[in-house]
């Protein structure tokens, strides 16, 4: 928890993440998500995009953040 919580005040700060804080992360989820069950990761942190994408992010995931906007855009659209 505390690297997580470290990683999330870097990016608050910076803005940018770092290749390690990516790897190290994708480590945490598929350890949670193969010792645990875990059926996904959820990001319920917005500053967390900087880090994971569609493109680099290899296990299942929500991004609370993409599901807000989405969510809204219906709403505006429709």
């Amino acid at each position: 928890m505390d690297y997580i919580h470290e990683t999330y005040i870097e990016l608050l700060q910076i803005g940018k993440g770092t290749t390690e804080r990516h790897s190290k992360l994708t480590a945490l989820a598929n350890t949670l998500l193969r010792r645990d069950a875990v059926e996904a990761i959820v990001f319920a942190g917005t500053d967390l995009s900087l880090l994971f994408t569609d493109a680099n992010t290899e296990f299942p995931y929500l991004d609370c953040a993409a599901l807000h906007l989405q969510a809204i855009l219906k709403l505006l659209l429709n």
